[in-house]
């Protein structure tokens, strides 16, 4: 009986403490991507995942796991030796990655927060779609791909009831393909809107 009784009490003092210092939640929302140095457009995919945070006075650090669509659009022109246009085709490259950024967040203000820190990417699926007058396909690009660095800058701001939005810049570091004569890296432009489903007391 004591045993059970001291067991309880260590679980409601362990829950409290972790629910004075910690914070997790859900959150969803678009991505504008598209890669370096090689003329693309932006393509526009989701982003969804959880997220922790730890307060420490006005920083907080905060962890996320966070499924992400990326990729780049571009339209290729075909000509012959003598520079005569031969066709056209309309490239889509998709990437998606489970995200996981480390950032620190400061509120200089009591709602606004400034958010940075560096995120690991890992590839789980990734295709190339061709479009050609004479038909579409897929390519598959999965042995190609590897995972990828990035460093995260943001801000956001948060409501007293729990709802969270922020906007961020994802600056890849790596390339997106492992042996690519391409210098392509991801830049990506975000946008969530976030519940804290555990708020601090």
């Amino acid at each position: 009986m004591k045993k059970t009784l001291f067991a309880s009490a260590l679980f409601f003092v362990f829950h409290a403490s972790i629910a004075q210092t910690w914070e997790f939640g859900v959150k969803a929302g678009v991505n504008a991507s598209n890669c370096n140095n090689i003329d693309t457009d932006f393509i526009f995919g989701f982003s969804t995942g959880a997220f922790g945070s730890l307060h420490l006075g006005k920083i907080i650090f905060q962890p996320e796991l966070l499924y992400s669509q990326q990729g780049g659009s571009a339209r290729l022109e075909f000509r012959d030796n003598h520079n005569v246009p031969m066709g056209s085709a309309d490239v889509k490259t998709k990437v998606n990655y489970l995200n996981v950024p480390l950032l620190i967040k400061f509120s200089p203000w009591k709602r606004i927060n400034l958010l940075g820190g560096p995120q690991v990417g890992f590839p789980v699926a990734a295709k190339i779609q061709t479009s050609m007058a004479n038909g579409a396909f897929n390519t598959d690009l999965m042995r190609s791909t590897q995972t990828v660095f990035s460093a995260i800058a943001g801000v956001g701001y948060e409501f007293d009831n729990g709802l969270t939005l922020d906007t961020r810049y994802d600056f890849g570091l790596t390339n997106i393909f492992k042996s690519d004569g391409l210098d392509r890296k991801n830049r990506v432009i975000q946008f969530t809107v976030g519940y804290k489903l555990l708020r601090k007391k």
